[in-house]
């Protein structure tokens, strides 16, 4: 994603401390080729630098969102 370094947030306790306080966040992947996005909370572990989700079992996208990469927007 672009982001004018005027803009740019690089500090990174900042940036977790955002996360950690607005944790609802939008959660990107893609099923079959087409993207697929859920609202849900996450949880930030800064020791193993990582995010943290629950799934609802009706939801469809924890079946296919395994082995990629996938973006939050908080």
């Amino acid at each position: 994603m672009y982001t004018p370094k005027e803009f740019a947030l690089t500090d990174r306790a900042l940036i977790q401390q955002f996360m950690e306080v607005h944790n609802f966040a939008a959660l990107i992947s893609q099923d079959g080729g087409e993207p697929i996005a859920t609202h849900l909370p996450l949880s930030l572990n800064r020791k193993e630098n990582c995010l943290y989700d629950h799934f609802a079992r009706a939801n469809r996208q924890w079946q296919t969102i395994s082995g990629q990469t996938a973006f939050a927007i908080f």
